[in-house]
């Protein structure tokens, strides 16, 4: 064992030193004590091991020929336990045939006997770095970790395919035990398929492109089934990227109950309170997407019915308004039984009603009003007489407005009412 008397820099890391030759071991101590905070000391491989359980140290050395259990042996059994585990063999030219041995298990270092402290040190300088920046990736990843797990949205870390990383939502959703468990499940984000793909414009295959094409869209619904409950979940989902790194930060907010709310708000605003169809007030939406369609599509065509029940004030006016409202109840019924699924019916104000017809020229709007006239006029309402219409029909072209549709169907409609009622009138 050379001898120096340079004073080092303690380094803090915990040793464990292993050395059946007390001589060796005791000089080799009193150095080791210099240069780092902790030395645990063992005999021979079967002590190591029980030490290494016992303190988890962050460097093992060892020597190679030991009673009990060799050098090999013991770093053998403790890669198994902790396959990235540094491990220094202190080695001679007697040994040669030890060598390969450790080359083959991966050994991190090797330190030739005698000893020489500069040699030592430079040594474990070399592994300190090491351990330091794997403690602080550990310490770093047990930070992320947390925060992700802190989240109570699901966060899923991807590069576009692979996942990379999931918080513990995601586990307790998917019912998944592990994160193992679910990324031998679920290896690329595409295995994630959503149930239901009518938020998205390319389909479920593609669900993840849709979202990363554009940086524009950083916001849209998909939805998944919950294994446990089975319930359909919708999730509004975000996502970020890492600066100067093609990693992706999937962001996903269940937002299933804000949904529902939102569909019962909205349908309880667009709903006529009476007769359960549409109110006045959801007429514009349906007619202006309807109008863009043909004006997207040239020989695409829709139309457009408007109709009252004919002397309607007689029957308030006779039988009261609750018979009055059983009426209009009733018409609807009949009216819904004669009309398509794919056709939007309104009740425009008292007994005046609407019906878009998409995919419908003048022709097939007439037929579908004379059905309606004759439906009406053959039904028995609750009350001792007969229930007409007067219907005005017209077909909406691309340089109409609503506001010219709504005066030509309201024209047409006077027509028939002043022509004789019970009858439809085409403009």
């Amino acid at each position: 064992m050379s001898s120096n008397k340079e004073k080092y820099e303690k380094l803090d890391i915990s040793i464990l030193f292993v050395e059946d030759d007390i001589i060796i071991q005791k000089t080799t101590t009193h150095i080791l004590e210099n240069m780092v905070s902790e030395i645990r000391i063992a005999g021979d491989g079967k002590q190591g091991i029980e030490l290494y359980l016992a303190r988890k140290p962050d460097l093992v050395i060892t020597d190679i020929e030991m009673p009990e259990m060799n050098g090999i042996q013991m770093a053998k059994a403790i890669l198994e336990m902790d396959p990235e585990k540094p491990i220094v063999i202190m080695t001679s030219h007697v040994e040669s045939e030890f060598l390969i041995d450790a080359i083959n298990l991966g050994i991190k270092g090797f330190l030739p006997k005698p000893v020489i402290h500069k040699t030592l040190y430079h040594l474990l300088q070399k592994f300190y770095s090491e351990i330091q920046m794997k403690n602080e990736f550990i310490k770093n990843q047990s930070r992320v970790n947390k925060i992700m797990n802190f989240q109570q949205t699901m966060v899923i870390l991807t590069d576009g395919i692979n996942v990379l990383d999931i918080n513990g939502t995601v586990l307790e959703f998917f019912d998944f035990q592990s994160k193992q468990a679910f990324l031998e499940a679920c290896p690329t984000i595409l295995d994630l398929i959503p149930v239901f793909d009518q938020f998205l414009d390319e389909g479920t295959e593609n669900w993840v492109q849709s979202f990363l094409r554009s940086g524009a869209i950083q916001n849209n619904r998909v939805r998944f089934i919950n294994p446990k409950s089975k319930e359909f979940r919708t999730f509004l989902i975000r996502y970020n990227r890492v600066p100067e790194e093609n990693i992706y930060i999937f962001n996903l907010t269940d937002v299933t109950e804000i949904e529902q709310k939102t569909i019962s708000l909205e349908k309880k605003a667009f709903t006529d309170d009476l007769t359960k169809i549409y109110n006045r007030s959801k007429f514009q939406e349906v007619f202006d997407a309807e109008l863009t369609k043909i004006h997207e599509i040239p020989d695409l065509a829709f139309a457009l019915i408007m109709f009252d029940i004919d002397h309607f004030k007689s029957v308030n006016d006779t039988y009261g308004h609750n018979v009055g409202d059983t009426v209009l109840v009733d018409l609807v019924e009949e009216v819904k039984k004669t009309i398509r699924r794919t056709d939007s019916f309104f009740r425009w104000g008292g007994e005046e009603f609407l019906l878009i017809l998409p995919s419908t020229d003048s022709n097939g709007a007439a037929i579908l009003a004379e059905k309606i006239r004759s439906r009406v006029e053959a039904r028995k309402f609750s009350i001792d007489r007969k229930v007409t219409v007067s219907l005005g029909v017209t077909e909406v072209t691309s340089i109409d407005k609503m506001v010219t549709v709504l005066e030509r169907a309201d024209s047409a409609l006077y027509e028939a009412k002043y022509s004789g009622r019970n009858r439809y009138i085409l403009r």
